[in-house]
Order: C-alpha cells, then sequence, then structure tokens
C-alpha cells in the first residue's frame, strides 16, 4: 500500500540494477535464484498499481468512520496512533479489529497473494 517501503520506484530500482549486472557461468544457479527473486518483485510491483490505491481507498474510508473525520490515508493513520498512544479510542472497538485485519490481510494479498492465511476480500 501507497505508505509502506520500498514503494513501487524503489523496487523496480533494485530490478533493474539486478537485470544490468553481468552473468558468469560460474554463477548460473544464483543468477537463475535471483532472476526468480526479480520476477516476483515485478509481480509485487504490478500488485502494488493495480490492486493498493482501491485497498488504500478502503481502508481510508474504513479510518474516516472509525475517527469521525476525512483526511488521507497517512493523516488518518497518524491521527488514529496518536488516539490509541492517548488511549482515546479502545483497541478492543469491533470496527477497529475488523480494519486492522483487513488491511493487514490486503498487505500480505500484495506482497504473496499465495499465502495460505491470506484471506482475500
Amino acid at each position: 500500500m501507497p505508505t509502506d517501503l520500498p514503494n513501487a520506484v524503489e523496487l523496480l530500482s533494485l530490478v533493474q540494477k539486478f537485470l544490468r549486472l553481468p552473468i558468469s557461468p560460474t554463477h548460473a544457479a544464483e543468477h537463475a535464484y535471483h532472476s526468480r527473486v526479480a520476477s516476483n518483485v515485478l509481480k509485487i510491483v504490478e500488485r502494488d498499481i493495480t490492486e493498493a490505491p482501491a485497498m488504500a481507498a478502503a481502508a481510508t474510508e474504513r479510518l474516516a468512520i472509525i475517527l469521525g473525520q476525512q483526511g488521507d490515508l497517512a493523516e488518518l493513520n497518524a491521527e488514529l496512533a496518536r488516539r490509541l498512544r492517548q488511549g482515546e479510542i479502545d483497541i478492543e472497538r469491533a470496527d477497529l479489529k475488523a480494519h486492522l485485519h483487513q488491511t493487514a490481510a490486503d498487505k500480505v494479498a500484495l506482497v504473496n497473494p499465495k499465502y495460505a492465511g491470506a484471506p482475500r476480500a
């Protein structure tokens, strides 16, 4: 999601650097492994571009309802953290628990959608 690091640009930069490395016959197995890693990184970037905006919009909407105010995702996350630290919001609230669960599930789905415990909405 947009607030996570590394972001898509950083991931693409790392893959570009890898693709520019010379290929040595003595390191063919290592290169094959890193090629699979690079392919997986590109899949993450693709999901970040195609799926993360909707996930972020849904998270923003959920937080706006929970907090009773509007803002962008970063602002609302900061406000939620502030309220939790100050004891102004109960961590046991069902809507907050549901939001945190869905946010975690969305993040796992972006990085590894085949993860067995990753529920898809």
